[in-house]
């Protein structure tokens, strides 16, 4: 009997010091924790913590039901009870309110402990809001990441030395063209993406980064399924180990093709541009060797048609004076090309039919055009008309048509010519400032020959370049048809695939005018006029001086433009007109006409000029008030026939 009372008191000790270490514990306990029955959620204890974590005091806590301090719906309430009534643990995650109406983000460890008798569900509180807060802010950084990713064709990789610890984003799979579940993603099948040609280069890369410790930067090809071509571009950083030692490469790789379209296309414009700068500075060369040519050519010409006139046919020296009249000729006929290559000749504009000066070309051409070679025409007839002189519109299909057939004159092939009207797209355009939106005509010239390296068609429209044998061209067709087309406010096109040929691409503004016809009819007599002849070469001056006099007008030859004036204002009434060179010392033969003008506006004027830039229209020359503009050199007969037309004693 005492055994038991003793073991009875045994037993309630050890209770007694079981449920102080409980108590000291659970007071002690800087985790959060509640005792809850889990018949009713009334809290039945807080220990100091959660005293201190809710805000309420531990009285207002026992008076409190656990759904008093959860946000969330009951059914989850109800199911951390159940946990205690069958005994089990789990772990919740809640949204608690505290005495200040915060709201903190908590888990909860729940299960069922026994207290007399009675089962009893405790809770240990962790707070997790933090946690949460930057698990949610790195969620939707790497979400936003992901947006950005996907607007700019980007993604991300991440890359130990070996290949288990190779990452690709989820974008990588569409930049490479690849299946995830077809692909692992490492080093040889990242390679393995890129076209044969750029995988050496690559590994070279991959290899400089690692063994240097920097930067891996490269940029290489890739072909889609349709098998288009598309630029990729990476960059990866290296992080190190500890020891010094590269952990891995962090990375994004990036589409970069509308960059590589643009940059080429940029490359394009600026070459185009350079070329159009090289090809004006040429012009501007060749026009004033062109100037001083035609000033040597002018009394040259003038003699020799001189000499030819006074003397008989018979006389052996008529035939040396015709000799050195064709050769002046040629050489005149040489400037005049030049001159057309700098878009400085005059001539007259009219409208034209691309049509009718194809068909007329093609005509003279078709018998000195091998039988080997055959022609096709494609022309649109509802392609309209353009402004233009007709002379130099078919000057530019027959160069265009004898460089073709001469391309295939050995082989043989197929000559195409081809028009339509078009309004350029986009693309040429771009590529072609000089271009504008609105309607052209299109003339292609295209043979099956040998055709150009992208080199020389770099030089093909620079006077005096040729790539034919010496008795073969003087290198100045296609220079004076780019001449041509630039002056109509047009561009020209040249295009040779890798053994495909050549194909040449004219652009002329069209007009909406049916093609008229204009005759003008001058005749040419002789006077006795007034004139004074102002230009700074005295072999001019003393050619002219002769032939006019022999024709029966007074002349008065000035070599200094300051002191003809002078002259002419001391006695204006003593001259019908006044014929004058544009380029000399002292002034230019504008002042010359504006100084004479200003003491008798009705006095005719004409201009001489070698080289008469920007002088080609009849405002401009009504602008300066000149009547007549001459090229040198001139023939008798035109600067007779000018001087009759304007002269108001006639």
């Amino acid at each position: 009997m005492l055994q038991s009372r003793k073991s009875k008191g045994e037993a309630e000790e050890a209770l007694r010091q079981s449920e102080a270490r409980y108590r000291s514990l659970f007071e002690n306990q800087y985790t959060v924790m509640l005792i809850i029955d889990p018949e009713d959620g009334s809290i039945i204890d807080a220990n100091p913590a959660a005293v201190d974590f809710y805000g309420w005091t531990k009285d207002e806590l026992q008076s409190m039901n656990v759904q008093q301090i959860n946000m969330l719906p009951d059914d989850k309430v109800q199911a951390e009870m159940q946990c205690a009534r069958n005994r089990t643990c789990n772990l919740f995650s809640f949204q608690h309110r505290l005495a200040d109406g915060t709201i903190r983000y908590v888990e909860v460890t729940s299960g069922p402990i026994v207290a007399d008798g009675k089962t009893l569900l405790y809770s240990i509180v962790n707070d997790v809001t933090e946690r949460k807060q930057l698990k949610e802010i790195a969620a939707e950084n790497f979400n936003r990441m992901q947006y950005i990713m996907a607007s700019t064709n980007a993604a991300l990789w991440e890359t130990g030395l070996t290949a288990d610890t190779t990452f690709w984003s989820e974008g990588i799979w569409d930049l490479y063209s690849l299946e995830p579940e077809s692909c692992e993603p490492c080093f040889e099948n990242w390679l393995k993406t890129a076209i044969p040609e750029d995988r050496e280069a690559l590994r070279e890369l991959a290899e400089h980064a690692i063994n240097n410790k920097s930067e891996f930067n490269g940029v290489w090809r890739v072909r889609k399924p349709d098998g288009l071509i598309r630029w990729l571009m990476s960059r990866g950083t290296p992080s190190f180990k500890p020891d010094g030692s590269i952990d891995r490469f962090v990375g994004i790789v990036i589409d970069i093709t509308d960059r590589k379209k643009e940059e080429e296309e940029k490359r394009q414009i600026e070459a185009h541009l350079m070329k159009a700068q090289r090809l004006e500075t040429i012009g501007t060369f060749a026009g004033g060797i062109a100037h001083d040519f035609n000033n040597i050519l002018t009394p040259i010409l003038g003699y020799a048609e001189m000499g030819m006139i006074k003397l008989p046919d018979e006389n052996p020296l008529h035939k040396y004076f015709t000799e050195i009249m064709l050769a002046a000729e040629r050489a005149q006929n040489l400037v005049s090309q030049i001159l057309l290559f700098v878009k400085s000749q005059e001539s007259e504009h009219s409208i034209v039919s691309m049509k009718a000066i194809v068909v007329e070309a093609l005509k003279l051409l078709r018998p000195s055009i091998p039988t080997t070679i055959s022609i096709e025409q494609r022309l649109d007839p509802s392609c309209r008309n353009i402004l233009a002189d007709p002379s130099k519109i078919h000057q530019v299909i027959v160069n265009l048509c004898t460089n073709a057939y001469q391309a295939m004159e050995t082989s043989g092939g197929t000559m195409v010519i081809a028009l339509n009207e078009v309004v350029p797209d986009r693309n040429l355009l771009n590529n072609f400032p000089e271009l504008q939106e609105q309607p052209y005509a299109k003339l292609t010239i295209s043979d099956t020959g040998c055709g150009i390296d992208q080199q020389t068609i770099s030089h093909i429209f620079e006077p005096f370049f040729t790539t034919k044998p010496v008795n073969k061209g003087t290198g100045l067709g296609l220079s004076v048809v780019h001449g041509i087309v630039t002056g109509y406010k047009g561009a020209i096109i040249v295009e040779s695939p890798p053994g495909q040929g050549s194909i040449f691409q004219i652009f002329l503004p069209v007009i909406d005018q049916k093609v008229s016809e204009k005759q003008l009819e001058k005749g040419v007599t002789v006077g006795d006029a007034r004139i004074l002849l102002v230009d700074d070469e005295q072999a001019t001056t003393r050619m002219m001086t002769q032939i006019l006099t022999e024709r029966g007008y007074r002349v008065k030859a000035m070599n200094s433009p300051s002191k003809a004036v002078e002259l002419f204002r001391q006695t204006p009434e003593a001259f019908d007109l006044v014929i004058t060179d544009l380029t000399m010392p002292e002034m230019t033969g504008i002042k010359v006409a504006y100084e004479i003008r200003a003491c008798r506006p009705e006095l005719p004027v004409i201009l001489m000029t070698g080289y008469g830039k920007d002088l080609d229209s009849a405002e401009t020359l009504e602008k300066y008030g000149i009547n007549q503009l001459l090229k040198k050199p001139v023939r008798i007969e035109t600067l007779v026939s000018a001087i009759n037309e304007v002269n108001p004693c006639n």
